[in-house]
């Protein structure tokens, strides 16, 4: 009798566990059902701005939609806006207008909005002025490419992040910087730049 009850008290407990491990699995995949692009185009946003920095106005939008958009201050910071008034657009429309002007742009990568550098080219003889840029691909051990993955100056806030084929481009002060590759659930790589001109840096990210 009491091995029975024992037996009745196992599966119960089993029973338990199974409906717990469900709600996860359910409650995990309608999160995920947020992120979708018809939802994301659903999310409004409204803005009455007269003069204020970009960071501030990208921080309004995540605050009006629940978006996770991903930028650096260093990329926003020496942009302002002027005279916006949007009322209850989508968050592709307000980033469209915020950016104008700005030599920014953004992409939708995995549910998430991603602000990117806008490709520049440097003349030659004022590329030793500018810094060096540096591009190339960043990708998994399989050679599947990284989107979102960031890329950032060692020991500053300068920073980018790749587009969603895993392409990146910065401009660093010149030889002998460190470029870090972050990515989440993946080590963080470092790379030493060496070279002046045609720097192409793919990486590869291991878990």
């Amino acid at each position: 009798m009491k091995k029975k009850s024992n037996l009745t008290k196992k599966l119960f407990t089993c029973k338990v566990v199974f409906a717990m491990v469900f709600m996860l699995f359910q409650s995990y995949f309608m999160l995920g059902e947020d992120n979708t692009p018809e939802l994301l185009q659903q999310k409004k946003v409204t803005l009455n701005i007269k003069e204020e920095n970009l960071s501030n106005v990208i921080q309004t939008i995540i605050n009006q939609s629940g978006s996770e958009i991903i930028f650096f201050n260093s990329q926003t910071s020496p942009f302002k806006c002027r005279n916006i008034q949007l009322n209850s657009v989508s968050v592709d429309k307000a980033l469209e207008e915020v950016l104008k002007g700005s030599r920014l742009t953004f992409k939708v990568q995995n549910g998430k909005y991603v602000i990117l550098d806008l490709p520049q080219s440097i003349p030659d003889n004022d590329r030793k002025n500018k810094g060096i840029v540096v591009s190339g691909i960043v990708t998994d051990s399989f050679g599947e490419p990284l989107p979102a993955a960031t890329v950032i100056i060692k020991g500053t806030e300068k920073g980018t992040c790749t587009n969603i084929n895993g392409e990146y481009q910065i401009t660093v002060p010149g030889v002998d910087t460190y470029l870090q590759f972050i990515y989440m659930g993946m080590e963080t790589k470092e790379v030493r730049i060496s070279s002046e001109t045609n720097v192409k840096i793919n990486v590869s990210l291991k878990e």
